[in-house]
């Protein structure tokens, strides 16, 4: 008998737990795509919150865990001809890795470093890839 009701303690404790099929959705890692409100899967992001300048959009991610997302996506990027003020986006196909994830407040896991990586034509004079961290936010 005393064995049928530790049993039952082990399962009912490992229910409430989460163990035996966990998944990363226990702890989400969450993203501040719009450079404020963190949120899960962002579909786009302002990679440049100072500006605005570069945004991806259409980011369909490859895989979202709890260490690393990675995803690719379109890149709108400001041309800034014949100044930033006035110029026109251009789209250039491109890949975004998150990283770094934080703890940074109760129950808020947030990614805080991004890679853009060009994966092909690339804006003139820009880099193959664009790096930018980010701080803790959101409410």
């Amino acid at each position: 008998m005393r064995i049928a009701v530790l049993s039952l303690v082990v399962v009912a404790a490992a229910i409430a737990g989460g163990c035996g099929g966990g998944n990363d959705d226990d702890q989400k890692v969450l993203f501040p795509a719009g450079c404020t409100n963190p949120s899960y899967k962002p579909k786009q992001n302002i990679v440049t919150c100072a500006d605005a300048n570069t945004v991806l959009k259409g980011i369909s991610w490859t895989s979202y865990g709890s260490d690393t997302a990675n995803g690719s996506a379109t890149a709108n990027v400001n041309a800034c001809d014949p100044n930033c003020a006035a110029g026109k986006f251009r789209t250039f196909p491109a890949t975004v890795e998150l990283s770094q994830p934080k703890d940074c407040r109760k129950d808020v896991r947030q990614f805080t470093h991004l890679v853009l990586t060009y994966t092909g034509a690339r804006p003139q004079g820009a880099s193959a890839s664009l790096t930018e961290d980010y701080p803790c936010n959101g409410p």
